[in-house]
């Protein structure tokens, strides 16, 4: 399973996230994992099946080029060889 994610979605793993989600005020004691730390652990529960690839270009114009070490980061022309190499492919991109 491969996820490729462009636009806005590229900042779903970018290291600045940290491991948690900033504090909410109203439960102090509760603590909530980042979208980067889902996806780090997701990676690392599956290495041999989940690939992650972020859209350089796209990450690159949000200012979201620092990703975190477990994703990949690709030039946008080589997506349609991530898709044609995938048994399954999930694409998000948020504009």
């Amino acid at each position: 399973m491969q996820i490729w994610t462009c636009g806005d979605a590229t900042r779903l793993t970018g290291a600045a996230l940290g491991d948690t989600k900033p504090r909410d005020y109203t439960d102090l004691g509760r603590e909530h994992p980042s979208t980067a730390r889902l996806v780090r652990e997701l990676i690392e529960d599956h290495p041999d099946r989940l690939y992650w690839y972020v859209c350089r270009f796209c990450a690159e114009e949000r200012g979201a080029a620092d990703q975190i070490p477990q994703v990949r980061t690709r030039a946008p022309f080589v997506f349609a060889e991530h898709v044609n190499a995938a048994d399954k492919s999930l694409l998000m991109g948020v504009c």
